[in-house]
């Protein structure tokens, strides 16, 4: 073949190769289009991805803080094993004693409230109430637990202020209608008394008189129930002085005061006697010491009275706030709803407390201003 020959070969391989590199470089264009665009879709990605991300961070940051401000508890548990809680869950735990509210809340069914009383670590059982949401696809249980020992007690106190209410108006209507005959008979006692004639009319006097001094001091009774909301103004004293009025009846009894000078305010008619008859209660159920402690917490201050005597069973302990209601044959049942009358007008509250040793009771009252 000459050289001649060869030429026209050589051009079509050349128009051919051309041909591909245009094919190539259309290719090549086609390519870094496709790229630009993903690139561009992957850089939309990202920011939706980043979005997306930021609102997630911000709805698990608000159900965090919703759940953590919840007034009640939220636990997740996995059996008896707990995994998280809030910072409610975190106090009513810190409440209950050792493992047991882990114990109780894994044997409770799921879909229902349930309600019981806990132990408590170092104070009365803990009223609970909880419902149970189970997260089957985690082999988890998410609890709700809610503290009702508080609202049970208001409740509670809330039910005997409406009865007292309705009690103080029925004995402020019988002391006043005994009060006027009895001074009648008072009376008439002390003429058939002074008569010389007669020694056994005189012995039979003697007795109608101690009778009416037995009336009158229930009937003193009945109106310092019925009517505690007639005081003075509050005044403010320190705790060893309104216990001066309970003095008489500290004879037998061993007083010790955590702080003698804490300031207290209260009724000056009122206060000493409700201190007067819890001393007096005690000493007559064989309390050889009182023990008096006192706290402040927010704007409150808690006054707890413990004693070493037999104490109060607590099947009864629902009752002996009721009038009328006494544990002994000579009681006229009026002082401690004396007390609970008497510490509602002042703005305050009793309670009483369940102690291993003795009875406990509980003041709450406005903290001293």
């Amino acid at each position: 073949m000459t050289g001649s020959e060869a030429l026209p070969v050589a051009r079509g391989e050349q128009q051919e190769l051309q041909h591909e590199f245009q094919l190539f470089r259309q290719a090549a264009s086609a390519l870094e289009a496709a790229y630009q665009e993903l690139k561009q879709r992957a850089s939309q990605v990202d920011q939706d991805l980043a979005v997306a991300n930021r609102a997630l961070h911000t709805a698990l940051a608000d159900r965090e803080s919703i759940i953590g401000q919840l007034p009640i508890g939220v636990f997740r548990l996995e059996g008896t094993e707990l995994l998280a809680q809030n910072p409610e869950g975190h106090t009513i735990a810190g409440r209950i004693a050792g493992d047991k509210l882990r114990s109780w809340l894994s044997s409770l069914p799921t879909g229902a409230w349930s309600e019981s009383r806990i132990p408590a670590d170092g104070g009365e059982p803990r009223e609970l109430r909880a419902l149970c949401v189970p997260l089957e696809a985690r082999g988890e249980s998410l609890w709700f637990v809610e503290d009702t020992t508080m609202l049970s007690a208001l409740r509670e106190q809330v039910e005997r202020l409406h009865r007292l209410s309705s009690l103080s108006e029925l004995s402020l209507g019988i002391a006043h209608e005994v009060l006027n005959p009895l001074n009648g008979v008072a009376g008439f006692a002390s003429l058939l008394r002074k008569r010389p004639d007669s020694e056994k009319a005189a012995h039979w006097a003697q007795n109608i008189e101690t009778g009416v001094v037995r009336i009158h001091s229930i009937i003193r009774d009945l109106l310092d129930f019925a009517r505690p909301e007639r005081r003075s103004t509050p005044c403010v004293r320190s705790l060893a002085t309104w216990l001066e009025e309970a003095r008489p009846e500290l004879n037998d009894i061993e007083l010790n005061l955590g702080d003698p000078e804490v300031a207290v305010q209260g009724s000056p008619e009122a206060l000493g006697k409700v201190f007067a008859n819890l001393v007096r209660n005690a000493r007559q159920a064989g309390a050889s010491k009182l023990e008096v402690e006192c706290e402040s917490a927010d704007g409150r201050l808690r006054i707890r009275l413990q004693d070493d005597g037999p104490g109060i069973p607590s099947d009864l302990a629902s009752r002996i706030f009721d009038p009328f209601y006494s544990t002994r044959d000579e009681g006229t049942g009026l002082g401690l709803a004396f007390c609970a009358r008497a510490l509602e007008a002042m703005g305050g509250t009793i309670r009483w407390l369940p102690s291993e040793r003795g009875a406990r009771f509980e003041l709450v009252l406005p903290e001293a201003r």
